[in-house]
């Protein structure tokens, strides 16, 4: 449970699991396989999964693995959980796992091959792109510029959001950035100013959406003659939304 937390805390989307979320549904049904450092002693990573058996009369390999959740903190933990299910390939005929992460497959499988023992000759492996489905919404802006995770850069940027179901949201703010430090300034106009609509902010902020292709799209507008708007990408860099819970 610490270590979903860990990881938890770095990414948006992930949610606070208390116990009866972690033994009335994350763990029902399910087996896990814990990693646990040598030196000390500690939980680093952790596989949720479950038996998928075939039908009576298929193949010899008569179930495949089906792995709902994949935690690691470290790259030991990640190899060793990589070497648990790679032990398994006399036992079953496919591991299937969802990669939240975007896991490089092809260079950390020794023989990728695809399902059933078919080799793909011209990609050397099948792989797949899969999106978390997630749909957020920012419903108090302030709250989360003030206690949101922004990258490194300084400068000063008024923004100027459109938010028709969210009066609070909506109008225009100064706001100061220092290297991961915000302060925010009602009264202050920066020479500098990015105008967006609510949708589009939280798109940037869940990382489902980066701020150069919202500016390229058309999505997000930045004015201020003779000033340096870089430092906004780094401001707005945030990963990639995770949610490990489907409901």
């Amino acid at each position: 449970m610490a270590c979903y937390h860990k990881v938890a805390v770095a990414y948006n989307g992930m949610l606070v699991r208390d116990e009866p979320v972690w033994f009335e549904h994350v763990f029902k049904n399910r087996l896990v396989y814990y990693y646990r450092g040598d030196d000390t002693g500690d939980v680093e990573g952790y596989i949720i999964y479950r038996y998928n058996p075939h039908a009576a009369d298929t193949e010899f390999l008569a179930s495949d693995l089906i792995v709902s959740e994949m935690i690691w903190l470290n790259e030991r933990a990640l190899k060793g959980l990589l070497g648990f299910l790679s032990s398994q390939h006399d036992q079953i005929g496919s591991v299937d796992y969802y990669d939240h992460f975007n896991l490089p497959m092809e260079q950390l499988l020794n023989e990728p091959i695809m399902s059933g023992g078919h080799r793909s000759m011209i990609l050397g492996a099948e792989t797949a792109w899969i999106g978390s489905g997630l749909m957020g919404r920012i419903v108090q802006l302030r709250k989360v510029l003030t206690q949101g995770k922004f990258g490194e850069g300084r400068g000063k940027v008024t923004l100027k959001v459109k938010d028709e179901l969210q009066p609070g949201n909506a109008g225009q703010l100064t706001v100061e950035f220092d290297d991961g430090g915000v302060e925010l300034n009602d009264r202050r106009v920066a020479e500098l100013t990015m105008s967006t609509d609510i949708a589009t902010f939280s798109s940037i902020y869940w990382g489902a959406l980066s701020l150069r292709d919202a500016r390229y799209l058309g999505m997000v507008e930045i004015e201020g003659k003779g000033r340096d708007a870089s430092f906004l990408d780094t401001v707005f860099s945030f990963p990639k939304s995770v949610c490990l819970d489907y409901f």
